[in-house]
């Protein structure tokens, strides 16, 4: 376990009283599991738990318990956090789950094969040049582990999504750790591998003092937001993106995501468009406490693409495919206003 590092920086926020405090992402956190009913005792939407099966065809639920079925399964648990395998020997993941360096202390990397777990030793740590530990925007929190032994080929592997993405792109998000809801927060669910999903809905650039409609190589992070199934509300506004994708299906992040992979799907195969890093309590700077999580806040992290070169040292870049102009959320709203970015392991 390393010791937290403190990060506080000048971006730009949704309002100019509208702060970000943001802190290392975790374990995938459901909806609402008590949603209110209507005139005749139904419930008003699906109701949510962070244990419900996860089902590969309609892309419900949270828990997956598919083991070498999964289409997540070479998604594993790494120092705290998640790494996702690139290859049977790569492991990508957050260079702050590492301290910012390379320096391994008995760093391995854990998948589920459906009985259990198997471990897999790692022989190297290598961080992205870019990460300098205090930054704006968290440019550079990436990191590729290299494993002393390659991982069986029953266990699956994933390309790197580099071409645009834009506002409103949805990601599949894959993560160990502890759990919860939108509603109360973490709940100790036990770490186990959890699915969801949410929208980029804006994107920095690598100084943190802008935002644009479409991410382009050279650009660093995305930011999404947890929307309640309700709508936008006082205590949950809908800040930065459009409305939920749906009580069982929107997620955020929690503690032990750190690291683990942003899916797009292309051609029925998941490839790895951003790295899942921080969470953020949209509103004021004041400690969120515990139970951070909740509805109204959000989270985000780095895009592949900005690190084709640190990556191409690893495994073949694909070309990127171009992706359509999108109109930003943000718009004029942008004006100002300070981010504390806070670390912890996980």
């Amino acid at each position: 376990m390393f010791s937290p590092i403190t990060r506080l920086a000048a971006v730009f926020c949704a309002f100019s009283a509208l702060c970000l405090l943001t802190r290392p992402a975790g374990a995938i956190v459901a909806g609402n599991p008590a949603p209110p009913k209507d005139s005749s005792g139904n419930n008003l939407y699906p109701a949510d738990s962070p244990n419900n099966p996860y089902n590969p065809v309609t892309q419900t639920g949270r828990l997956d318990t598919l083991g070498l079925l999964s289409p997540f399964s070479g998604v594993g648990d790494i120092a705290g956090g998640t790494g996702t395998l690139l290859d049977s020997t790569h492991v990508l993941t957050a260079a702050h789950l590492f301290g910012g360096s390379g320096t391994l202390s008995n760093v391995g990397f854990s998948l589920d094969n459906g009985m259990g777990r198997t471990s897999f030793a790692a022989s190297r740590v290598d961080v992205s040049p870019n990460f300098r530990g205090v930054r704006p925007d968290d440019a550079g929190d990436i990191a590729v582990v290299t494993l002393s032994a390659p991982v069986p080929a029953l266990f699956r592997t994933y390309g790197l999504y580099v071409g645009a993405l834009t506002e409103g792109t949805t990601l599949t998000l894959v993560g160990f750790g502890d759990s919860g809801n939108g509603v109360t927060g973490y709940d100790g669910s036990a770490r186990a591998r959890r699915v969801g999903k949410n929208n980029a809905d804006a994107f920095l650039l690598p100084g943190g003092m802008d935002a644009r409609t479409t991410y382009q190589p050279g650009d660093g992070v995305y930011l999404f937001d947890f929307d309640s199934p309700d709508g936008s509300t006082a205590s949950a506004p809908n800040v930065i993106g459009g409305l939920s994708l749906g009580n069982d299906v929107e997620t955020t992040l929690g503690n032990g995501d750190s690291g683990g992979p942003g899916f797009v799907l292309v051609n029925g195969q998941y490839q790895i468009a951003a790295i899942n890093n921080f969470l953020t309590p949209y509103g004021t700077m004041a400690n969120p406490g515990p139970n951070f999580p909740l509805f109204g806040s959000g989270g985000g992290g780095v895009i592949v693409s900005a690190y084709t070169g640190f990556l191409s040292g690893f495994v073949p870049i694909p070309a990127p495919e171009p992706a359509p102009w999108a109109v930003f959320a943000l718009g004029g709203l942008l004006l100002g206003g300070r981010m504390a970015l806070r670390r912890r392991n996980g």
